[in-house]
């Protein structure tokens, strides 16, 4: 029994430095895109300091596509569905349409949530 928990604390500790070394890569990337470019605001880098799952990268996705497809464009639904659905995220819309934006993803209706946000 000994040996097993030893093998995990090994296990553990690899993971962990995995893990910091992953946290100074993003923290360096971050660093990178600030100087170089300090207005570009990507969804990607967000998704990455945010520590977005795949469940939630594709709910976002999903969210964003069916709404940019309607042709009942209501800001105030899609925020409570958004909301409804991402109750972890349900302060960071402007921040995701923003990165979305910027990256040329849905821009029509990223801009709508933009502009509803402003009035």
């Amino acid at each position: 029994m000994s040996a097993d928990n030893n093998k995990l604390d090994k296990i553990a500790e690899r993971l962990s430095n995995i893990d910091a070394r992953i946290s100074l890569l993003i923290d360096g990337l971050l660093s990178l895109i600030q100087r170089t470019n300090p207005e570009h605001s990507s969804f990607a880098i967000y998704a990455l300091v945010a520590g977005l799952t795949a469940q939630e990268l594709d709910e976002i996705e999903t969210l964003f596509r069916h709404a940019s497809i309607s042709d009942n464009l209501n800001i105030e639904n899609f925020k409570n569905e958004f909301e409804k659905r991402l109750p972890r995220l349900k302060d960071s819309l402007v921040v995701i349409a923003k990165g979305l934006h910027a990256d040329g993803k849905f821009p029509y209706f990223c801009q709508k949530i933009l502009d509803g946000v402003a009035n």
